[in-house]
């Protein structure tokens, strides 16, 4: 069964589907932004909590759009430009993405202009582009020379076939490594910044890299406080040189939000990732990925071509899902992983527990995301697939280092479920526990009080 006949008109079904999403989204951001509860000054743990809940229905409109267009490129079969419904896409994405900068603005009282947010998703918008055709000029160029050279040889089809196959990972390889190289130089035209020049903050990156046995690369601040992003991030290669050098980008207000110890973990951290080769391993893990998913995708459009008809919509979603579905959720895995090694890293490296987790909650908070949930926006993002605060606390500390930490936590946000988290450690691990350590850092940070009371409130065993 084929049902590419209920898109006899795909022009108009690509026109109303996207009205159909955009004002559904608006709708919903205009419901939203009437909650009684905006009215009332909100702390960053409150914000946190609506943000989340507002992006996760946004995230299903976004989806939708991408669903819209992709049926439709299906539906057509060649019949239209991609290039012109591509467009039609991408200005369908702004939109969305201005509907939901209104109810962020709101919420989080950023000072950017919806001129400044047009202006900043037009520049990622040409970087991305930029950038994915780096990796497919990159990759179709080397095929070429590859089958030219072939064609060449006087060798039997079998080995030039299996040459081809041998080809096809290392080509990815090419396509990613160009990207790689080319990646400092794309985050500059992604978004505004410049080199760092304060001497105390270049010595304290400097020793970093030090202590890590790295060479340091150049260090750039990312200028977006108007817009409350922030983030810390390495990119490049170690071959780089010149305006592709491996660079260090870390956004110009976390130098005044963190204090010393907490900016010193956040460097470490990704620091770490060059330390540990996390870069290269991921662009492996990508190829695997690929090899994983393609002849799993062949096998799932035979099925459906065959349940569904030959060239059908339904077919041609089942291959898309399969063959970036596998991909993402193996990447994210990896990711997963490599975050968690990260922060053991910087650990080791000098960065205290308590530091770490206290540079990561701030973090969260800054960008209005909940510490103990993945942020909706990162669902079906690989390179976000971080875990969340909770479970990286959880893999490098002690018990009794959580308990320090969600003591000052529970006493800056007075939530809850970090008073529940200390009472059922002390509850389980009691007898075991280093007192005099905990009792030490509640004092140091004024939380022994709050521990009394919440010890007190624990029924003996």
């Amino acid at each position: 069964m084929d049902f590419s006949h209920l898109l006899q008109w795909p022009g108009a079904f690509f026109a109303v589907g996207y009205a159909v999403s955009l004002v559904g989204n608006a709708v919903w951001a205009s419901n939203f932004l009437r909650d009684p509860e905006l009215a009332q000054p909100l702390t960053a743990e409150k914000q946190a909590v609506l943000l989340a809940r507002f992006r996760r229905v946004s995230v299903i409109f976004k989806t939708s759009i991408l669903i819209c267009f992709v049926a439709c490129a299906f539906a057509k079969n060649g019949r239209s430009h991609f290039g012109a419904d591509f467009a039609v896409y991408i200005l369908v994405v702004i939109l969305h993405s201005q509907i939901v900068f209104t109810v962020e603005r709101r919420i989080r009282s950023i000072e950017a202009s919806h001129r400044n947010v047009l202006s900043l998703t037009v520049r990622a918008m040409f970087a991305m582009t930029l950038m994915y055709g780096l990796y497919f000029a990159m990759a179709p160029a080397g095929g070429i020379g590859a089958l030219w050279a072939l064609a060449s040889q006087e060798i039997s089809n079998a080995a030039r076939n299996a040459i081809s196959v041998v080809l096809f990972p290392v080509l990815i390889l090419i396509g990613m490594s160009t990207v790689t190289l080319f990646s400092p130089l794309m985050v500059r035209l992604m978004m505004p910044c410049r080199k760092i020049t304060d001497p105390a903050l270049l010595s304290m990156l400097e020793a970093c890299f030090r202590k890590a046995g790295l060479a340091p690369p150049s260090f750039w601040t990312l200028e977006m406080k108007r817009h409350q992003m922030h983030n810390a991030m390495v990119s490049g290669s170690k071959w780089g040189r010149g305006p592709f050098r491996r660079a260090l980008f870390i956004t110009s207000d976390l130098t005044e939000k963190m204090n010393p110890a907490e900016l010193e973990a956040i460097i470490l951290h990704e620091l770490s990732h060059l330390s540990l080769h996390h870069i290269r391993k991921r662009m492996l893990s990508s190829v695997v990925a690929v090899c994983i998913a393609l002849p799993a995708a062949a096998l799932i459009s035979v099925i459906a071509s065959i349940a569904f008809g030959s060239g059908g919509v339904i077919a041609g979603f089942a291959t898309l899902i399969a063959l970036f579905g596998i991909q993402i959720g193996f990447v994210r895995r990896v990711v997963r992983r490599q975050e968690m090694e990260a922060d053991e890293n910087a650990v080791k490296l000098g960065a205290s527990i308590e530091a770490l987790g206290g540079a990561l909650n701030k973090l969260a908070l800054l960008n209005g995301q909940e510490t103990h949930r993945k942020d909706p926006n990162t669902w079906f993002s690989p390179g976000s697939a971080h875990p969340t605060v909770m479970e990286r606390v959880a893999f490098v500390a002690t018990a009794e280092d959580m308990i320090v930490t969600k003591l000052r936590w529970a006493d800056a946000a007075h939530r809850s479920k970090d008073v529940d988290d200390i009472r059922n450690i002390i509850a389980v691990r009691g007898p075991e526990l280093d007192w005099a350590y905990v009792n030490r850092w509640a004092l140091e940070h004024a939380t022994a009080g709050l521990l009394v009371d919440i010890q007190s409130s624990i029924p003996p065993a």
